[in-house]
């Protein structure tokens, strides 16, 4: 039997924002959408963060995906981010698991939107 092999989902996106309003804005959407996301880590030297997604009605972590937040550029007034999605457990593997991964990063992109304009 041969085990299929998927990458996991990345996704990069051009924000006209700085890595502070970055941050800011997952905090809001952390705060607004208690029951889909959680902050599991953020640090501000190497501009990384690491949000735990779950789009179950009820926040199961056994069925949360991870999405890695990287700053891939310089620009201090602008940010020019890498989105990533993980399973919890680990590297995606399976076509449903991709599937999932892409939804998860989806969701938080449209999320993200809305934060941003609706303050």
């Amino acid at each position: 039997m041969q085990k299929e092999v998927i990458t996991n989902p990345f996704r990069i996106q051009y924000y006209d924002y700085s890595w502070n309003d970055i941050r800011d804005m997952v905090n809001t959407m952390v705060a607004r959408f208690p029951q889909r996301y959680r902050l599991a880590y953020h640090n501000d030297y190497y501009e990384k963060i690491i949000l735990l997604i779950n789009l179950h009605p009820t926040f199961n972590i056994e069925h949360a995906n991870l999405i890695y937040i990287s700053k891939i550029d310089a620009e201090p007034q602008s940010s020019l981010l890498v989105y990533e999605t993980k399973k919890y457990n680990g590297d995606i593997t399976t076509l449903n698991d991709f599937k999932r991964g892409i939804t998860c990063m989806t969701e938080f992109s449209n999320d993200l939107f809305l934060v941003n304009h609706v303050n």
